[in-house]
């Protein structure tokens, strides 16, 4: 059973949720990497998708052989935001979204 979990592409990372009361970027990549931790999951209480400052967020934590492969963030409620969201997501290079509900008017379909 080992050798096959160690053969498998499972990504083991942190919540920066853990660490959320470390509020800069520096000091987040600091705590990451004193885990020795590689990957993330960032909350929206460290960054929002949409906010001017996540590129600079994002390509921070990138440059430090951080991977960010989940974010905690809701969706918005306004189509076209939601577009703007799963985009910025995906440019992030995230392959998950971790959300606590859905609008009432955001239709998946």
């Amino acid at each position: 059973m080992e050798r096959e979990f160690m053969q498998s592409k499972r990504v083991i990372g942190i919540q920066s949720f853990c660490l959320r009361n470390f509020k800069t970027v520096e000091s987040l990549i600091e705590k990451t990497q004193e885990c020795g931790i590689e990957n993330i999951e960032i909350f929206e209480g460290h960054c929002n998708v949409l906010d001017e400052n996540t590129v600079g967020f994002v390509n921070k934590i990138k440059s430090e052989g951080i991977g960010i492969d989940s974010w905690f963030e809701g969706i918005p409620p306004e189509l076209e935001q939601a577009k703007a969201f799963f985009k910025a997501l995906k440019g992030f290079g995230c392959s998950v979204l971790v959300i606590s509900d859905l609008p009432e008017d955001l239709s998946l379909a």
